[in-house]
């Protein structure tokens, strides 16, 4: 036998291999699926209420104080950013 013979030999047996292992992938897939411990998409109502059982949390608030440091605190900062790109320029 010559060699190009023995190496499409060779590659039609490789094929046929991944092709065994991609039906073996799915069934795989299919079966996990039928357990329900594949991924699910949920629906609406399963994600915008609360789980069975739980309680919401209360939303936090933030008081004045807090709001005006972080106010502040922000304002430095970009004034610190503008001043820096003023003396690049």
């Amino acid at each position: 036998m010559d060699t190009v013979r023995l190496l499409n030999l060779a590659i039609a047996g490789i094929e046929a291999e991944i092709l065994a292992l991609k039906t073996e992938a799915l069934q795989l897939r299919y079966e996990l699926k039928q357990l329900g411990t594949g991924k699910k998409e949920k629906s609406s109502a399963e994600v915008s209420g609360p789980a069975k059982g739980r309680r919401r949390r209360k939303k936090r608030t933030m008081s004045a104080e807090a709001r005006r440091k972080i106010s502040e605190g922000m304002k430095a900062r970009y004034a610190n950013l503008r001043r820096l790109a003023n003396k690049r320029r």
